[in-house]
């Protein structure tokens, strides 16, 4: 893991992705999994994943943020325009959508 020390207020604003920001229900070939924080910061450094933030009508939402490993194993998640919008302890069990 090649984890940063202190989450960066801002990072670049992502300007290569033009698809959907929320998703609602899960897709095919896709399943809804629970990781710590700390695990994701181990498979990865940074990334993207689809975090669980709710139900719509009994549907699940996910919403798709980027995010930085810090050396803690803490994640810090970024919307796309670049701003830190949360940071999650090592801890944390997070639901996000997997292949």
């Amino acid at each position: 893991m090649n984890a940063t020390a202190t989450a960066p207020r801002y990072i670049a604003p992502e300007t290569n992705y033009s698809g959907r920001h929320q998703r609602l229900g899960v897709p095919a070939a896709h399943r809804v999994s629970s990781f710590t924080a700390g695990e994701i910061a181990e498979i990865a450094s940074e990334g993207v994943i689809w975090v669980f933030s709710g139900q719509v009508q009994g549907r699940p939402l996910f919403s798709r943020s980027r995010y930085v490993a810090l050396a803690d194993g803490s994640l810090a998640l970024y919307s796309s325009t670049g701003a830190r919008t949360i940071t999650y302890p090592a801890g944390r069990t997070l639901r996000v959508l997997a292949k």
